[in-house]
């Protein structure tokens, strides 16, 4: 099995932890701590510039699970969501939260999380995270539901894992209590089983219609 990659950034109070694959560029660290997060100089990430405190707050605001941290000060450690959200970007990325395990065929990884970015758009190069290609792909998708989804009230879900697998050249397949929100974070449907398009040509966004049985079928002539 593989491994992700991982570079670690050790301070004297706390280390971060960037997942290079998971990062699309969505930039809540480099806004909400800038003394720590600074793409122009080198090393960009500096683990002393700022209170862990802050540092923590910072990083749990990345929806890609790009940053990760390990604290050495006794302090709080990230609280797994009592909730599995996934939230539809619009033109973007599936933002995943909660109790998640992860099973990516596309590199044989296995993930415990809390937060992802997964592609939605199938042409990321470091599928099936996103990682902002969809910004150069002419991406349009609304993150609006199917008009024949009707709208309903969250109910309360039991603590347990969202378990969601990444099938190479297919859907991501979830299993798990999970609510979806819309890109006006309306919740429009809640389940514990679906399958969520990864390709981009789906008509039934943002679930998977079979779509990408047919690129590959013509792929293959």
């Amino acid at each position: 099995m593989k491994k992700e990659r991982v570079i670690k950034y050790k301070g004297e109070k706390i280390d971060i932890y960037f997942h290079v694959d998971r990062c699309n560029h969505f930039a809540t660290c480099l806004s909400g701590a800038p003394e720590v997060f600074n793409l122009i100089r080198r090393p960009w990430i500096k683990p002393d510039a700022a209170s862990p405190d802050k540092i923590a707050r910072v990083i749990e605001t990345c929806p890609t699970g790009a940053l990760h941290y390990k604290r050495h000060d006794n302090g709080p450690t990230e609280k797994i969501p009592t909730k599995n959200t996934v939230k539809i970007a619009r033109n973007g990325p599936l933002y995943i939260s909660g109790n998640l395990e992860v099973d990516e065929q596309y590199h044989d990884i296995q993930i415990t999380d809390t937060r992802l970015g997964l592609c939605r758009c199938g042409k990321a190069s470091v599928m099936p995270f996103c990682n902002g290609e969809h910004l150069y792909q002419g991406y349009l998708e609304s993150g609006k539901f199917p008009e024949d989804v009707q709208t309903i009230e969250p109910l309360e879900q039991p603590e347990e894992k969202l378990q969601i697998k990444a099938i190479s050249q297919g859907p991501y397949i979830l299993n798990g209590p999970f609510t979806i929100r819309d890109s006006n974070d309306a919740v429009k449907y809640q389940g514990a089983k679906t399958t969520l398009c990864s390709c981009g040509r789906t008509k039934k966004s943002p679930f998977c219609d079979g779509s990408h049985n047919i690129i590959h079928k013509t792929n293959d002539k």
